[in-house]
């Protein structure tokens, strides 16, 4: 991060995703203690196996942690779960009740899945990370029909393709990701540093834009 000038990171654990989302969503928070450049994302699940709490107690549990986002991993090669209505609507919707900014990866979920919750729960933020170049023609029209969509733009490097996105939807639906520690975060940066874009629309791409989203917690304080 120092090398390349990131200041600060979102980050989850790979025991949630690859062993237990429980143990590592706890190991998490030990690692990073103490480190401010780090904010916490929990990777999360329904809880009626009992494998994870109700979703109003997990609320509860992220404002206590400082997390200040979700991650999910449903497909049948990870935590296989489904995110139709019978399954997970009481979670998903906790989450937006609360406006917590949901991510998922692009091979965690289908396009009809992002278009079935978009339009089910109009506050929850969405955000669709590792989305690559070929789904362009797939993006535009959900970024038109869903207003709490937003893009990762760690593998969406097109030719003058974030110019296009920013002019037709504005700058705030999209967000500087890397896919660090796997993949190196130069072409990512490359792509948004030299983008033909006003500085201001960087800045809100390079962090502001997540920095919103992040803020949700004070809607409990101000409660």
């Amino acid at each position: 991060m120092d090398y390349v000038g990131i200041n600060q990171a979102l980050v989850y654990h790979a025991w949630a995703r690859e062993y237990s989302p429980a143990k590592g969503n706890s190991r998490l928070i030990q690692e990073i203690a103490g480190q401010t450049q780090l904010t916490p994302c929990w990777v999360v699940m329904p809880h009626h196996t009992g494998e994870f709490p109700p979703p109003a107690q997990l609320i509860s549990m992220l404002v206590a942690k400082g997390v200040k986002a979700v991650r999910i991993f449903p497909s049948s090669a990870f935590h296989n779960w489904s995110l139709s209505e019978w399954s997970s609507k009481p979670l998903i919707s906790e989450l937006a009740a609360w406006r917590v900014p949901m991510f998922a990866s692009f091979n965690q979920v289908s396009w009809d899945n992002i278009h079935t919750l978009g339009k089910a729960f109009p506050t929850l933020p969405i955000v669709v990370t590792e989305v690559r170049y070929e789904e362009l023609r797939h993006l535009y029209p959900l970024l038109e029909e869903l207003p709490n969509l937003h893009i990762d733009l760690s593998w969406t490097i097109v030719q003058f393709g974030l110019e296009a996105l920013v002019e037709r939807f504005g700058p705030e639906r999209f967000l500087f990701g890397s896919r660090m520690p796997i993949f190196s975060a130069g072409p990512a940066l490359c792509y948004l540093q030299y983008a033909d874009i006003k500085d201001e629309d960087k800045q809100l791409i390079a962090g502001d834009n997540l920095r919103r989203l992040l803020g949700w917690p004070d809607l409990i304080s101000s409660n």
